[in-house]
């Protein structure tokens, strides 16, 4: 009900006025609450806190450095089980409470706060970053904001994420009936947030990457929140991606799948 009528309010606003609502109410996301899998599995982390606001993230492991990122709406302890997985493999695994999410500070989400908050996070360990693991919406901020950053890593791993905001301009139109005409005004204000425009972002040209860096892209068929063509669209448009397909996991079970885990520890463990 409250979204009909955010909806019918929405559509009563002079065009500027109805695209800034429409923003402010797509940046409030619910906290995404603990399971008790999660609670078990955080006991064995080390808590570290960084950057102005604070935020937390959570450290398993010695070695290489590999940070995890959740997606939009997510938090850290949804990482845990390959957080895990990646210490028992030899590598140094932190997993981000991005601002706005789980421990972190409660504000308004923002795309960029992804790439921001990892690259302040990298600034903050003082160590060189091997790889990062980043989910759905996670995954595009980072690729498409981390040259702007100073962001360096050897090697990226991105879950379902899209090759464009697109899934963000869906719940707006189903929950908050957002009609298409303001959905175009909404692209540039995302597009920007990403340092890039729409077409480029269309395109995939975020997630191109340099001769000293390597791309795993992992897509589930039964994902109902990504298209997962956007995998096959992006390989075609990278050179040297690597594309692993999934299928049952949906949106969220790629982050603590056993044989996905796998995949990633044989990929960040791979020399070039």
């Amino acid at each position: 009900m409250i979204e009909k009528i955010a909806g019918i309010g929405l559509r009563a606003l002079p065009t500027g006025y109805a695209v800034s609502t429409a923003v402010f109410l797509a940046s409030l996301t619910p906290k995404l609450s603990l399971k008790l899998r999660d609670r078990e599995l955080l006991k064995s982390a080390q808590v570290i806190s960084f950057g102005r606001p604070r935020k937390r993230a959570l450290v398993w492991g010695e070695g290489p450095l590999v940070i995890l990122v959740h997606g939009w709406g997510g938090r850290a302890a949804q990482m845990a089980t390959l957080a895990q997985r990646l210490a028992q493999s030899g590598f140094k695994a932190v997993a981000i409470d991005v601002r706005g999410h789980g421990d972190s500070p409660r504000c308004r989400v923002a795309f960029n706060h992804f790439a921001d908050d990892t690259a302040e996070l990298a600034q903050h360990l003082q160590e060189p970053v091997h790889g990062i693991v980043a989910h759905s919406a996670a995954g595009m901020s980072i690729m498409a904001r981390r040259r702007h950053l100073g962001l360096v890593a050897e090697k990226y791993v991105c879950l379902c994420s899209p090759r464009v905001p697109y899934p963000l301009l869906q719940v707006l139109k189903a929950q908050l009936n957002v009609h298409s005409q303001m959905l175009e005004h909404l692209k540039p204000i995302y597009a920007e947030q990403l340092r890039m425009s729409w077409a480029e972002l269309d395109r995939g040209d975020a997630y191109r990457i340099d001769e000293h860096e390597e791309l795993m892209l992992v897509y589930d068929a039964d994902d109902r929140e990504i298209d997962p063509a956007d995998g096959e669209r992006i390989q075609n448009n990278v050179t040297r991606a690597q594309l692993l397909k999934t299928q049952g996991l949906g949106h969220n079970k790629v982050m603590w799948d056993a044989e996905v885990g796998e995949q990633i520890c044989a990929f960040l463990a791979r020399r070039q």
